[in-house]
């Protein structure tokens, strides 16, 4: 599939939706002679975590930490990790070289919501519950259930999208099923 304009993308989903191997398979599918870049909201919570508490990576993906810290910071400004992503060396660089950019962590409406006035797509990833379970057990992840019903997972579902896809099933059906999305977006932007 050739791009011309760069491809601006914004994936939405739960914990172990599957944001990143959608991220994997949209670069893989885009063939430009752009390079991607993939941010995330988060970023800026990572620097936070590694600055004051770089003991928490020990144990994989920090998790508690990502909620707590994000959550605690967006109660003194809604928007801190919007802006930190917005106003970061990183983007302005992706976006005054044309090149495409994947955001891979949309959790909040107003980070959907900020996309979509950047002009990216949002596209929702969702899977069965018991599938994104599995997934968290069968990557290691460190996790209680109630992770899973945390008050940034809960807020996805307030999250408007332009797209939704459905990582329920095999890698094989979730490949068909970007391309086939790809497809519309890249209609749609050009």
């Amino acid at each position: 599939m050739l791009v011309q304009k760069p491809v601006k993308i914004a994936l939405l989903g739960e914990i172990r939706a599957g944001k990143d191997t959608v991220a994997e398979l949209i670069e893989k599918h885009i063939k430009a002679a752009k390079s991607t870049y993939f941010l995330a909201f988060a970023d800026g919570i990572h620097k936070v975590i590694r600055k004051y508490f770089p003991e928490a990576y020990k144990e994989g993906k920090p998790r508690k930490h990502l909620q707590q810290i994000g959550q605690s910071f967006r109660v003194l400004n809604p928007d801190i990790w919007i802006d930190t992503l917005f106003n970061s060396n990183v983007f302005n660089k992706a976006a005054r070289s044309q090149s495409n950019i994947i955001i891979t962590d949309v959790r909040q409406p107003n980070e959907a919501l900020r996309a979509m006035q950047e002009g990216f797509t949002v596209i929702k990833v969702t899977a069965d519950f018991d599938v994104r379970v599995e997934r968290a057990k069968a990557n290691g992840d460190s996790f209680n259930l109630e992770d899973f019903y945390h008050e940034t997972e809960m807020a996805i579902q307030q999250c408007p999208y332009d797209v939704l896809i459905d990582n329920s099933y095999t890698l094989e059906n979730l490949e068909e099923r970007v391309k086939e999305v790809l497809g519309e977006v890249i209609t749609n932007e050009q």
